[in-house]
């Protein structure tokens, strides 16, 4: 059956793999959030802001410089200066991380500071190791998926995802340390790095970041350093509520704000399609065909809308039952921070910056991220001082939909298509009225089922499973064809 092969298959198969994946990483903060004290777990997630930050910086945009120097067709059959390119990206990456780790060691008193917390002076001398591991890592991820080793990589993500939850558990249960779970979580890092060193090694060369090529960084940083600082932005633009909230609150307020605000895996399929066809988006932006990109990224946008919405819909009927199953009961003061943040999810249903990126317009991304980390710091204080806790979420959200708004008025053009051929609105309020009138139907199932004394998490399954199911079965036929369309563009 043709349906079932191509790009389409790929994507599925990748997201049944992410699917059990997202089920540790879940499990994983439920046992650290019942396992661990709120001050300990605010530790933790004071720390993992750093980590996050640092790995956002230290990326460079290096990543984007790999999946365009790689996949540029321009050098399609040129192996020795493709692994040249990147030897030299891995290079630089390779002293940035250094300097970064001298920098994380020798700042630890000024970051305890910050966030009113010297129990993370001690851990910054083995955090301060895990945002360069963690960039590497991910490097090689796209040497594999852009060689056409996507399952690899989803396999590589499930054993690696049981691993941690494992590390997770043994730390909390046995040891009850944040830094026995740092100090595992490098030594896995460690051993990836290792087995993706040899593995590539054998299906396309040896990655070796001493031997830089002097003559391709100017290059390499040209295309890369904008996108660097789109993702420098973007991290803080995703973490500055974080940071207001460590400066402005104490240790506990963390802990809560972090799980209420964590970003759910609403974009589990979506994400999957993305993996397989960034590299054919990125091919015929390139070289010029404007009608595909378009057609592909259309029918992107709408695996999209039809999946991150239902998703969301479905959290927001059991938000509060969402909260004690995730996390737990402690957690439900943050109630409408994981709302917002489950509305911003919905408003960032794909990763609407992909023609851009292909297209060359990494500076353009610069300055809209640029523009929207400086609007939300400031809304992020306003809003806290002003409506407290809810506040940084709500500017969050706010600046999401408006730099989501003018990204997309950016790839219109760039593409030189009407805005109906990317976005079609009739389906799009088709499928809104379709989740209004599911969800409030299902609103009702779930308190007839909390009345007659079932369990709240069973009621939170059946609930989300019955309005999944149905909003499917209303819309199979359109979801169908779009896994045709895109099965169509694969060449």
């Amino acid at each position: 059956m043709k349906l079932m092969e191509g790009a389409s298959w790929d994507s599925l198969f990748l997201t049944v793999v992410k699917l059990v994946t997202t089920l540790t990483a879940i499990i994983q903060t439920k046992i650290l959030s019942v396992g661990l004290s709120l001050t300990d777990y605010g530790t933790y997630s004071q720390a993992n802001v750093v980590v996050s930050l640092g790995t956002s910086f230290l990326l460079l945009g290096l990543g984007d410089a790999i999946n365009f120097f790689y996949n540029d067709s321009k050098q399609e059959n040129d192996t020795n200066k493709k692994n040249e390119i990147i030897n030299t990206i891995y290079g630089i990456e390779l002293i940035a991380g250094i300097i970064f780790i001298l920098i994380v060691v020798l700042g630890r008193y000024g970051i305890s500071l910050y966030f009113s917390n010297d129990a993370l002076i001690p851990l910054m001398f083995i955090i301060a190791f895990q945002p360069m591991l963690d960039n590497m890592i991910y490097f090689y991820q796209i040497l594999f998926v852009s060689t056409g080793k996507a399952k690899l990589i989803a396999l590589r993500n499930l054993i690696i995802s049981v691993l941690k939850l494992a590390i997770i558990t043994l730390a909390v249960k046995v040891f009850n340390n944040i830094f026995v779970i740092y100090i595992l979580l490098i030594a896995l890092n460690l051993v990836q790095l290792y087995i993706f060193a040899v593995y590539f090694k054998k299906e396309g060369f040896s990655i070796n970041p001493i031997r830089i090529k002097r003559h391709f960084v100017r290059k390499i940083l040209a295309y890369g350093i904008p996108m660097g600082i789109f993702t420098i932005t973007t991290a803080l633009t995703r973490d500055i509520d974080k940071l207001v909230i460590g400066y402005m609150s104490n240790t506990e307020t963390v802990a809560v704000y972090s799980n209420c605000s964590k970003l759910l895996p609403l974009d589990i399929i979506v994400a999957s399609f993305a993996t397989v066809l960034i590299p054919y988006i990125m091919k015929y932006v390139s070289v010029g065909d404007k009608k595909n990109a378009a057609k592909l990224f259309k029918n992107y946008l709408k695996v999209g809308y039809y999946s991150v919405w239902t998703f969301g819909v479905g959290i927001l009927i059991v938000t509060s039952q969402a909260i004690s199953f995730l996390y737990s009961s402690e957690y439900l003061i943050g109630k409408y921070v994981f709302i917002i943040y489950i509305i911003d999810s919905m408003v960032k249903f794909a990763s609407m910056h992909l023609v851009l990126t292909a297209s060359g317009n990494s500076k353009l991304l610069m300055k809209y991220s640029i523009i929207s980390l400086v609007a939300n710091t400031a809304l992020n204080i306003l809003l806290f001082k002003t409506i407290g806790l809810a506040g940084p979420a709500l500017a969050t959200l706010i600046v999401t939909l408006i730099y989501s708004i003018m990204i997309m008025r950016r790839t219109i053009i760039i593409l030189g298509v009407k805005r109906r051929d990317i976005l079609e609105i009739k389906d799009i309020l088709l499928f809104i009225i379709t989740l209004v009138i599911c969800g409030a139907l299902f609103s009702v199932v779930d308190r007839e089922l909390l009345k007659i004394g079932l369990n709240q998490y069973i009621a939170m399954i059946m609930t989300m499973g019955g309005f999944g199911i149905l909003v499917l079965i209303i819309n199979f036929k359109k979801i169908m064809n779009v896994f045709k369309a895109i099965n169509s563009l694969k060449s």
